[in-house]
């Protein structure tokens, strides 16, 4: 018995470790913009969303500039990461595995981000990995950098750069921490209109260290009751 409890509790903690199955879906709502003050007339994340099925709140990063997705609005999403492509937006687009690569980096240099500056400037670049203009009006220059201007392209620019000449040394897995959300249906909200909201980009959260301890002294306490109880009395 036992052995059983201890096998189901190491699933439990590889669980918290697991990628989120291929093709799963979730349904998600917009609740906060983090980051209020807007560069180049756009809001930059991360943008807070819920999980509407368990109420868990999450951080989320775009890596769409063209479609909008506004607080409030809830959607369907496809639920994957990096080693399944299939599902994601601009999954058949040239060297999409590359791209998303570079997306993995900037999208975790954003989340790790110490100033508004150098997140505007990474989001910016984030957002011109893809590119995704079609000749719909608005522009805005024919890419997210048609925005932009003096220090702030310069800077935006740099990032992208950095992300581009790392791609040829990121390695397979590296970014399996990164999850992606397909919009797949809109719920309610200003995507009402017929549009969809855009792809998000979030990171797979761990255990902190200290949790995975206690969680392993509970473990070992349970397995030296367990031995006390069946053992002779002292």
């Amino acid at each position: 018995m036992l052995r059983k409890i201890l096998m189901m509790a190491l699933l439990a903690v590889v669980g918290l470790y697991a990628a989120p199955a291929s093709a799963e879906s979730v349904s998600m709502t917009m609740t906060d913009v983090e980051l209020s003050n807007a560069l180049g007339g756009v809001y930059i994340g991360p943008y807070t969303v819920q999980n509407n099925a368990t109420g868990d709140l999450f951080k989320v990063i775009c890596d769409d500039f063209f479609d909008d997705t506004y607080v409030g609005e809830s959607w369907s999403a496809t639920v994957s990461d990096l080693s399944d492509l299939s599902s994601a937006k601009f999954g058949g687009v040239d060297d999409s595995t590359t791209k998303y690569n570079e997306v993995g980096w900037l999208a975790t240099q954003l989340f790790g981000a110490t100033s508004n500056s150098d997140a505007a400037a990474i989001q910016f670049a984030l957002w011109q990995v893809f590119d995704p203009w079609n000749g719909v009006t608005p522009n805005y220059g024919g890419s997210p950098f048609g925005l932009l201007s003096g220090s702030d392209l310069t800077n935006a620019s740099n990032w992208l750069t950095q992300a581009q000449n790392l791609a040829s040394t990121f390695t397979p897995g590296q970014f399996s921490n990164i999850i992606l959300y397909t919009p797949t249906a809109c719920i309610s909200g200003p995507c009402g209109d017929g549009s969809l909201p855009q792809e998000f980009v979030g990171i797979k959260t761990v255990p902190e260290p200290a949790t995975l301890l206690l969680f392993g002294t509970g473990l070992a306490g349970l397995a030296f009751r367990r031995r006390r109880s069946a053992g002779s009395p002292v």
